[in-house]
């Protein structure tokens, strides 16, 4: 009987281990994908940077085109305007004038247009220094949180080999090859919960099955290994205070 008891106490402290164990994997497979997340929204804010960056390129490609043009026209109207006094006939001059309106028509367009220019290079400029604070921002929390999860995954390691050390001795006390295999297959079947407790209302804790008084008392008595005909699980009883 002694040996059932502390086989039952072995099994209880293994699942509380294991169940530890798995909560620790899930936590250190999740937290990888928080870096993922977080360098996806980095990248989306470095690519819509990159896009204004582009933009903003084009405007001061324009405004640099634009003022060459403009100073091209303004040449060839002084140039127009000199010649102008030179022209022996009235339709010479008439054609000469009609051109020279023509280019301050140009230079008067290409003036609206630079100053267009000029507005979208100051308004585009005082942005492009909120989106670049803001991604500056996001790399320095990137960087931080690799650093934390970096930290909290070495720490996990830690606690995961200690828990492994300590779950290699338990196996080796309860020194009972069937039970133990009896207790794998359980607990791959149950998602990772073999044992449990039979809890108020004398009730097993893995599917809320109420339990017979016969059960309960064999629960009790711990002479045998007591499974829940419903779910499978082993069921341990525990005082109140135990669990």
């Amino acid at each position: 009987m002694q040996d059932y008891i502390q086989n039952l106490k072995y099994l209880w402290d293994l699942q509380q281990l294991d169940t530890e164990i798995m909560k620790l994997r899930k936590t250190k497979s999740n937290l990888p994908k928080k870096i993922e997340q977080m360098k996806q929204r980095l990248q989306e804010t470095e690519t819509q940077f990159q896009k204004q960056q582009e933009q903003l390129l084009n405007i001061h490609k324009q405004r640099r085109e634009a003022e060459l043009d403009l100073q091209t026209i303004e040449e060839k109207i002084k140039k127009l305007q000199t010649q102008l006094y030179e022209v022996k006939t009235n339709k010479e001059y008439n054609t000469m004038q009609h051109e020279i309106d023509e280019f301050k028509k140009r230079s008067g367009d290409l003036e609206e247009k630079i100053l267009q220019l000029m507005e979208a290079d100051e308004e585009f400029n005082d942005k492009q220094t909120e989106r670049e604070n803001a991604f500056q921002n996001e790399k320095q929390k990137l960087e931080k949180l690799k650093k934390d999860i970096e930290e909290r995954l070495t720490a996990i390691d830690n606690n995961l080999k200690q828990l492994l050390f300590k779950r290699k001795k338990l196996v080796l006390a309860l020194n009972d090859d069937s039970l133990i295999y009896r207790y794998e297959r359980i607990r791959k079947a149950r998602a990772g919960s073999a044992v449990v407790a039979i809890i108020r209302g004398n009730v097993c804790n893995g599917c809320f099955r109420e339990f017979p008084p016969q059960t309960i008392n064999e629960a009790r008595l711990a002479t045998k290994i007591i499974t829940c005909d419903q779910c499978g699980r082993i069921v341990i009883w525990r005082e109140e205070s135990e669990y």
